[in-house]
């Protein structure tokens, strides 16, 4: 109920300052939030998704209003549809139905609604250099805190051999690229030397 009254409540902005959906869109795309459903872990995009529900309903109140447009993608328009039908079509056969769902009803079909949406937007300079500033400093923020917890993630693993304990990598914002020191402990890698030979003598000798 609150979810239907705070989309409701978007769309009323969005449809008075679209350029905002843009804004909203570009601040929510890297949030992801952690959901337990049943046994199983998803990192969702829900704040992304709300901003698709704001833009579900604002096109709804567009296409239904005095308003016509059509094809707002160009070109594109009948190479995407094509492609977004073929995706749904390819459920019949594939081997992982439930895979092939998630991907349509959760990244196609509301991103595919979502760039029809903003291709509607009127050009607007100034709108697009505040695109760029944001964009910038969000790219700042995302950096410091990647330096940061990159610092956090290196005590850690100095310290893990007197306390036992192991890096988590969901708790960085950069997962993948410290998952490789995740294992280590800096303090038995030997200066100017290659650390995959020493795992190798490890194992030999283990």
């Amino acid at each position: 109920m609150l979810a239907g009254i705070g989309a409701a409540a978007g769309a009323w902005i969005v449809l008075r300052v679209p350029w905002l959906l843009a804004v909203a869109t570009l601040a929510c795309a890297p949030a992801r939030i952690p959901v337990h459903v049943g046994s199983t872990q998803a990192n969702l995009l829900l704040p992304l998704y709300g901003v698709v529900a704001v833009a579900a309903i604002a096109l709804a109140w567009e296409l239904f209003g005095e308003e016509r447009r059509v094809r707002e993608l160009g070109p594109l328009a009948v190479p995407l549809g094509l492609f977004v039908g073929w995706q749904g079509l390819s459920l019949l056969w594939t081997k992982d139905v439930r895979q092939g769902a998630i991907e349509m009803l959760f990244f196609v079909l509301p991103f595919g609604l979502l760039t029809v949406v903003l291709s509607r937007l009127r050009w607007s300079r100034a709108w697009v250099l505040t695109l760029y500033v944001q964009i910038a400093l969000m790219g700042l923020v995302f950096a410091v805190i990647g330096i940061v917890q990159y610092e956090d993630a290196r005590h850690l693993l100095e310290s893990e051999g007197s306390r036992g304990q192991r890096v988590r990598a969901e708790r960085l914002v950069l997962p993948r690229q410290l998952d490789l020191l995740r294992p280590l402990d800096l303090r038995a890698l030997p200066r100017g030397r290659d650390p995959g030979e020493s795992r190798r003598r490890a194992a030999a000798t283990g």
